[in-house]
């Protein structure tokens, strides 16, 4: 039987009001392409002139199915995307932001401190997702909490990593977990 984790998260982007929002948007946008390529397709397309009404629909069609097919990866990746951070019961830290970047690990020894801390993420890092600035990476979804982790000296030349900002709904807790892995 696996250990329960000392802390686990997952965030989507449909738990925030603005993704919802947004694949409301592309939702609603493949639809009205996929229903006027179709139609299209059917035939109901007025062209300038007979010889080029079979170029006209046709190209027409296509490039209202293409659009479509944009709208709905953009929507898939919308409802695909997930970020999921997790505190074993060793102590490491797991970090996935699906389908961007695959699991990373940090070892409790590699952390020297982690702190819950209030960020603005458009004027810091210009919004949310992945994002990086000078002092730090940033892995978030949604809000204004999260947990920043500054890492020890790593490597004989004594350089550090750069720190890291994790979103998080429940970010005292990560930062107590973290803590409680440290100690």
């Amino acid at each position: 039987m696996a250990a329960t984790p000392r802390f686990f998260e997952v965030q989507t982007m449909t738990q925030s009001k603005l993704g919802s929002l947004l694949v409301a948007f592309f939702v609603l946008g493949t639809l009205g392409c996929l229903i006027a390529g179709i139609l299209f397709i059917a035939g109901n397309v007025d062209c300038e002139t007979e010889k080029d009404e079979e170029d006209c629909g046709l190209l027409s069609a296509i490039t209202l199915l293409a659009v479509a097919l944009i709208f709905f990866l953009i929507t898939w990746l919308l409802f695909a995307l997930k970020l999921s951070i997790t505190v074993e019961d060793s102590g490491c830290l797991e970090v996935t932001y699906y389908p961007l970047k695959s699991e990373i690990k940090f070892r409790p020894d590699e952390i020297e401190s982690a702190e819950a801390v209030d960020y603005a993420p458009i004027r810091e890092f210009g919004g949310w997702g992945l994002r990086a600035n000078r002092s730090a990476e940033c892995f978030n979804m949604h809000g204004t909490r999260g947990v920043l982790i500054q890492f020890r000296e790593c490597g004989e030349d004594g350089k550090r990593r750069k720190n890291l900002l994790l979103g998080s709904q429940k970010a005292d807790e990560l930062a107590a977990a973290l803590q409680a892995a440290k100690d």
